[in-house]
């Protein structure tokens, strides 16, 4: 019995897969020296000319702080106005 060939859509999968373990890998890389903001991360990126949106970067930092890869700290500004 002969395997089906993949379809498009199987390869589609495969290579987003592939994708968004190498922008982990990636992430993990970056940060491994020291802590930054998502927009540092961003920098970093842009400095080595790959294309990497916010749209993007939080979702992937949710995936690794699931995977217990990444552990994420949340700072809350509050600014008083003054009138």
């Amino acid at each position: 019995m002969a395997l089906p060939l993949p379809t498009p859509h199987h390869h589609y999968h495969m290579i987003s897969k592939n994708i968004k373990g190498f922008f982990e890998f990636l992430v993990l890389t970056i940060i491994s020296t020291e802590s930054m903001y998502p927009k540092e991360i961003l920098a970093r990126f842009e400095y080595a000319h790959i294309k990497i949106t916010e749209g993007t970067l939080y979702p992937l930092i949710n995936r690794l702080k699931k995977k217990d890869l990444l552990e994420a700290s949340i700072y809350i500004h509050i600014f008083n106005k003054i009138t």
